[in-house]
């Protein structure tokens, strides 16, 4: 927030402060009151629910033939709600292992909830592969390898049956997504090795140049595009730039702080995280997510979790403490 006052476009500046605010404040909001298993589970399904509706916007675009052309030499992608097929994409990623670790919950109350929550996560990677977001494809397919491997204990009849899923979604994908969307992310190995990523290299090194002029604070918060005449498409470059090394130190102490609490988690949960936050991590690359409601949402369930199971843990050591304080008393009174 210290940047207004040597940032080179403050009204930009004065912006992004407020949203900031507004951002941590629903964060913090999300730890203080989503510290209940339940109050957690029901902030995961309300955003699985937000997350449906795009899907059947960009599933209905794509069955009636309403594609957008983004500019030339991009070519044709699907939107939704008039949101970036970007950002877009990076929400639907985030909610497919939210997905399946309510699904893997639900299981032990309603078996068809399980197959629910499984149907929208493969209906979720389908609408990520309309979207043509190519940072957001890396994402899922990242993120989902590593929540694979953390899952080596499920049952030979549940993958079958997931890889069944898997492969009607393929085949439908198949007859519904256009041949130019799959081309695209089909050749995101080579333009990562000899492309200019949709302009991003020119926006990185200008970026970087920019960086050199105030290494240390900074130009100011929200004052990327006021420098560089576009968006940063990196959330940790545009930090960087706008906040200088100060600034990203800050940043990426939060995140190790978060990550440190995912360590106190049982299991499902702690794979659950790290999952969503390797996910944003890896998406985060290719947009701009430092102001997204999303990531604060996302930081505040993560810390409610971890709040949750500190109180946890503290009840336990507490209701084992609590007999041999009263043995003790008793034996003290007798005596």
């Amino acid at each position: 927030m210290t940047s207004y006052f040597w940032a080179i476009d403050q009204e930009a500046t004065t912006i992004e402060i407020w949203t900031l605010i507004r951002l941590v404040v629903l964060a913090w909001l999300v730890w203080e009151f989503a510290q209940e298993e339940k109050a957690q589970i029901q902030v995961m399904k309300a955003y699985l629910l937000g997350c449906c509706v795009t899907i059947v916007v960009l599933l209905q675009a794509a069955m009636e033939g309403k594609r957008v052309t983004i500019h030339e030499g991009i070519g044709i992608r699907y939107r939704a709600l008039g949101m970036n097929e970007d950002d877009l994409a990076l929400l639907l990623v985030i909610s497919i292992p939210i997905s399946l670790y309510l699904g893997s919950i639900a299981h032990r109350r309603r078996k068809y909830s399980m197959w629910l929550f499984w149907v929208y996560a493969i209906s979720a990677g389908l609408g990520v592969v309309l979207t043509g977001a190519r940072g957001g494809f890396l994402a899922m397919v990242g993120g989902l390898f590593f929540w694979g491997f953390t899952q080596a204990r499920f049952s030979v009849k549940k993958w079958l049956v997931l890889g069944v899923l898997i492969a009607i979604v393929a085949l439908v994908s198949y007859y519904i997504v256009p041949e130019s969307i799959l081309e695209r992310l089909g050749g995101t190995i080579t333009e990562l090795r000899t492309g200019d990523w949709s302009e991003r290299k020119f926006i990185f090194q200008r970026g970087l140049d920019m960086f050199i002029v105030k290494p240390v604070v900074g130009s100011g918060f929200g004052c990327f595009i006021s420098l560089v005449k576009r968006a940063a498409h990196n959330t940790f470059l545009a930090i960087l730039v706008e906040t200088g090394l100060v600034g990203l130190v800050l940043f990426l102490c939060i995140l190790a702080s978060i990550v440190t609490g995912v360590r106190r988690l049982g299991k499902g949960q702690r794979y659950l995280w790290l999952t969503v936050l390797l996910m944003w991590c890896l998406g985060s690359l290719s947009i701009g997510w430092e102001n997204a409601k999303a990531t604060w949402l996302i930081f505040g369930l993560v810390m409610a979790h971890s709040a949750s199971s500190v109180k946890s843990e503290r009840d336990k050591r507490e209701a084992v403490m609590r007999p041999c304080h009263e043995g003790r008393t008793s034996r003290s009174f007798q005596s």
